[in-house]
């Protein structure tokens, strides 16, 4: 969740929001407030700390591109196992800057979606 803003505007709107990042200091110094009242926790996507099937929808956003690409199948398994139903996600397909130093599984968007379908999800768009 990085700095927590999507959490933020979330809850501004009324929706029951929670966030995970892997960075504590990012947490500590941008989102203090969200991480004491638990809203956001530290953690990584491999082990996310929440229980089967907690949410409506889980949403992602440029985030899976930074995970190295053994360790795929396990964020997607975690984040089957915690969605009730909906997974939203965007996936950068373009390198990153600095030589492509941060977007470390840079894969076209049918790997991607092979990757997800190997679990028990329907492709809608």
């Amino acid at each position: 969740c990085g700095c927590g803003d999507v959490v933020r505007y979330l809850k501004l709107k009324g929706y029951r929001a929670k966030g995970i990042e892997l960075s504590e200091s990012v947490l500590k110094e941008h989102a203090r407030d969200l991480l004491k009242t638990g809203t956001v926790k530290q953690g990584t996507l491999t082990s996310l700390p929440y229980n089967d099937n907690s949410f409506d929808v889980v949403f992602s956003s440029e985030v899976l591109e930074h995970i190295e690409e053994e360790l795929i199948p396990k964020v997607i398994s975690e984040l089957v196992r915690v969605s009730k139903s909906l997974i939203f996600l965007t996936i950068s397909l373009r390198p990153s800057s600095n030589f492509n130093k941060y977007h470390i599984t840079l894969k076209p968007r049918k790997w991607w979606e092979n990757k997800f379908l190997k679990f028990p999800l329907e492709k809608r768009c």
